[in-house]
């Protein structure tokens, strides 16, 4: 059985997942709307909703910051920008992907345009999520390496084969959105930084109900979008790493979903979680400090390592001037530490540059060493691997506790009856969670 078909099998599949696993889809459900919510009046989301406005779209669906209803392209395109705009949404890292905002975007503007109810929501969001950590897996990190974006090209099939499900199509309809999919799937990492990163979501977003809907119309795509001989994968770098796909439907990837505790590229967290243990223990006196030497693996060198950043979406991609912030006390975990001022600020800049960034092939995408050299000969370091995380209690904790941060405990309280509370509701839930 090739990908393809192992991928329309399980989002065919009947049986109800695991309710563990859709906790996990709840807490980060929970998640996505608060950090939609609070991008929401990010420059790059005021510029896509007159972009989405100028069109003149249909009444379907709600998109963030807006009264009127668009069409449910054009709703998943603000949204799913909205929802990375900050670049505070969950990561996976088998796949280096950020599942959550491609998949939930589509998926809610398609249900508001359906009418259909959270359950549903949840579990075609669950199947989504699964396919496009897999699928990124599968693509390989060569594939990411070599300059693709997983969430813009993986998160495009994911969002398709989940709006897929929640359109109840047969296994053709499927294998077509799929096909269609191959021709739709696009991000480069060149754009990290800028305005274009956050796009790349929003319109895999708005791709994958592109692709869904054609397909329910028996629009005619190739059956090898993903595996052909020039398909997908072929032109995209893929490794095809077929142990991607091992266990489907039995084993859910999902399950190891990585949120985001500091507002800032996730590649930087393990360095900030390993200098946070040290401040618990020890109180560091900044004019003691010789140098900073973080240690992650290589890749990271050409994604999170912005030396002399200057807007507030470069500061989110510095290690050195990330490191700064947290030795001098600043929340990094509050939206508004992460600004072009600190970018230009003396004792920022003076601290940055005193972090070395090495590499460590051999160290995993989600560990850190820090190693803090003090002018009395002292050196103190630390270690942190995002991997190694709580159970799922003490996740939603931490996940509430950031909601209520960014936009209010009564918010989020609202959100999370309506995303865990039965019976479900239907009907234009999209509003609900981020109106």
């Amino acid at each position: 059985m090739d990908v393809t078909e192992k991928i329309i099998e399980f989002a065919s599949i009947k049986i109800p997942p695991p309710e563990k696993v859709l906790k996990m889809v709840q807490i980060s459900l929970l998640d996505w709307s608060a950090v939609t919510i609070a991008g929401q009046n990010e420059p790059v989301v005021k510029k896509i909703r007159d972009f989405i406005l100028d069109e003149g779209s249909g009444e379907q669906s709600y998109a963030v910051g807006l009264k009127q209803l668009v069409s449910a392209r054009g709703a998943a395109t603000i949204n799913g920008v909205a929802s990375h705009a900050l670049d505070y949404d969950d990561t996976h890292f088998a796949s280096l992907g950020h599942p959550s905002s491609t998949v939930f975007a589509s998926v809610l503007a398609l249900a508001d345009k359906i009418q259909a109810d959270m359950e549903s929501i949840q579990v075609s969001s669950l199947i989504g999520l699964e396919i496009s950590i897999r699928l990124g897996v599968w693509l390989g990190r060569e594939h990411y390496r070599k300059g693709f974006h997983v969430t813009g090209t993986a998160g495009t099939f994911g969002a398709a084969v989940a709006c897929s499900h929640l359109l109840a199509l047969n296994k053709k309809q499927i294998r077509m959105a799929i096909g269609i999919a191959a021709s739709r799937a696009a991000g480069i990492k060149a754009q990290f930084g800028t305005m274009a990163k956050p796009l790349h979501i929003g319109q895999a977003a708005s791709a994958g109900i592109e692709a869904a809907l054609l397909a329910s119309k028996d629009f005619i795509a190739t059956d090898e979008g993903l595996s052909g001989q020039q398909g997908f994968s072929v032109t995209h770098h893929g490794e095809e790493n077929l142990l991607a796909f091992a266990n489907l439907g039995e084993k859910y990837f999902f399950e190891n979903v990585s949120h985001k505790f500091h507002a800032c590229c996730h590649g930087l967290h393990a360095m900030l979680e390993a200098l946070e243990e040290i401040k618990k223990n020890r109180k560091i006196q900044i004019e003691n400090l010789e140098k900073l030497e973080v240690t992650v693996h290589p890749q990271y060198l050409k994604i999170c390592n912005i030396s002399k950043p200057s807007t507030a979406l470069e500061a989110k991609f510095s290690f050195g001037l990330c490191a700064a912030l947290c030795l001098l006390g600043k929340d990094t975990s509050d939206l508004t530490t992460f600004s072009t001022e600190a970018c230009s600020v003396k004792e920022n800049i003076f601290l940055s540059s005193k972090v070395i960034v090495l590499t460590d092939e051999t160290f995993s995408e989600t560990k850190a060493r820090v190693s803090l050299y003090l002018k009395t000969g002292l050196i103190i370091k630390a270690e942190h691997d995002l991997l190694k995380f709580d159970d799922i209690g003490q996740r939603q904790f931490r996940v509430q506790k950031k909601a209520s941060k960014i936009i209010g405990e009564e918010t989020m309280k609202n959100i999370w009856t309506l995303i865990s509370n039965k019976p479900y509701s239907a009907g234009n839930i999209t509003q609900s969670l981020l109106g």
